[in-house]
């Protein structure tokens, strides 16, 4: 049985933006880091702030 492939279109960020945030969470739009947090909750929440329509996950949502 081959296993299903699962493709992601990963944005592009130039090297800068890459080196300045590494090892941090992001959210990316139109190519641009919008927020940066130490982990993904954290960036979640600051760009639900920024952008009110990103709904708020289940409590299953994210697991870490």
């Amino acid at each position: 049985m081959d296993a299903e492939k699962i493709y992601i279109d990963i944005p592009q960020i130039p090297l800068e933006e890459q080196e300045k945030y590494a090892g941090m969470d992001v959210a990316i739009v139109d190519g641009k880091v919008v927020v940066a947090g130490r982990n993904s909750i954290e960036a979640l929440r600051k760009a639900q702030e920024l952008f009110p329509y990103i709904p708020k996950p289940d409590a299953d949502f994210l697991v870490l």
